[in-house]
């Protein structure tokens, strides 16, 4: 998958500095802060549920 060079997030820009392992570091452009995002908060990732057990204690519920 790809990252996002400029990320567009409630109404701020950020500009790519440094891919991680787990996360991807962001610099907004106007004021010059520095945001983590996930890899997950961006989309790249999926989360995948996990199917629910069936306790046979209480017949199936």
């Amino acid at each position: 998958m790809k990252i996002p060079k400029i990320l567009k997030r409630n109404n701020r820009t950020y500009k790519l500095i440094k891919i991680y392992e787990t996360y991807v570091l962001y610099e907004e452009v106007w004021f010059g802060y520095k945001e983590c995002f996930m890899k997950h908060d961006l989309g790249l990732i999926k989360e995948k549920a996990k199917p629910q057990r069936k306790n046979s204690i209480f017949g199936g519920y």
